[in-house]
């Protein structure tokens, strides 16, 4: 905004400040970036759940010319096509948006120590959850997936001796009674099921 002094005054300019109404703007559209990657990861992770557990149900395997089928029943076969696409995703996304000049890139001996252990723990996470959906509807796999939480923090505290305030140890125990209460009420619960989603979870969380 300008102002024009009066008579005898001097003359005054005031200008908005540009860095700060940049600043709010790029806030904002990182959080709105954040927020809307999230609900996408959620949704294709749902997605992802339930057509699984649909090729399970009503997939089925037939010899070419003839009448015979049987059911789909191969989610190691799902978890290998799972791994091929996120390898081909993050292989694309690196190319195209990532500045390698920036960076540099790890030894091989970095990456069987840092990245080797969290892509076995992944790998074997999603494994277990596609085997999990042989017995059990997605959204009791769905349910089970909320001891995530629970597990971080028993992990981190068991494992790396970390602390945490009142607020977080208070979460547990409504998170923990929420689960057994619904799995106590599901109708479709199965003990292996169970067991597979529950090491998909400790998987996830490590």
């Amino acid at each position: 905004s300008f102002k024009l002094a009066l008579p005898g005054d001097s003359y005054v300019c005031s200008r908005p400040s540009t860095k700060k109404s940049r600043h709010f703007v790029a806030m904002h559209y990182g959080a709105s970036k954040t927020a809307f990657l999230v609900l996408v990861s959620f949704a294709l992770n749902i997605t992802l759940a339930i057509s699984t557990k649909w090729m399970f149900l009503y997939g089925k395997v037939c010899e070419e010319g003839t009448d015979k089928c049987k059911a789909f029943e191969f989610p190691i076969t799902i978890t290998v096509i799972h791994m091929l696409f996120s390898w081909a995703t993050c292989w694309l996304q690196l190319s195209s948006c990532h500045d390698a000049s920036r960076t540099e890139g790890l030894s091989l001996r970095e990456q069987i120590q840092k990245i080797v252990p969290l892509a076995a723990c992944f790998a074997f996470s999603v494994a277990m959850g596609n085997l999990a959906l042989k017995y059990v509807y997605p959204s009791f796999s769905q349910m089970m997936s909320s001891m995530t939480p629970v597990i971080t923090v028993g992990l981190a505290v068991a494992m790396q001796g970390q602390r945490f305030n009142r607020w977080t140890w208070a979460s547990m125990p409504v998170i923990c009674g929420g689960l057994v209460l619904c799995s106590a009420k599901e109708v479709n619960f199965n003990v292996v099921g169970a067991i597979y989603c529950a090491g998909s979870t400790v998987l996830r969380a490590l």
